[in-house]
């Protein structure tokens, strides 16, 4: 089960995206890196990981890795992507 948390400022960046056939159906995938502000726990450990989703204007994206930019606890980096399995 997928919930929605709050919206969240991100700043975009689309990485790479190609097509491929499977079934016979062209399959697109894309690649983007979101930033966002650093949410952690109790511990100090990122809020989200890769058994997350993120929703953006209407698609869905998998987490693939994420990132402590500068190990600062500041700002994480998201690499996500779109039309891959999770």
């Amino acid at each position: 089960t997928w919930s929605a948390g709050d919206a969240v400022w991100s700043m975009w960046k689309p990485m790479s995206g190609n097509e491929r056939v499977q079934a016979m159906r062209i399959q697109p995938s894309l690649a983007v890196r979101a930033v966002i502000r650093f949410r952690g726990n109790a511990e100090g450990a990122p809020y989200y990981s890769a058994a997350d989703r993120v929703v953006y204007r209407g698609r869905t994206y998998n987490i693939t890795a994420i990132v402590d930019v500068d190990d600062a606890g500041e700002w994480l980096e998201l690499s996500l992507t779109e039309g891959e399995p999770s």
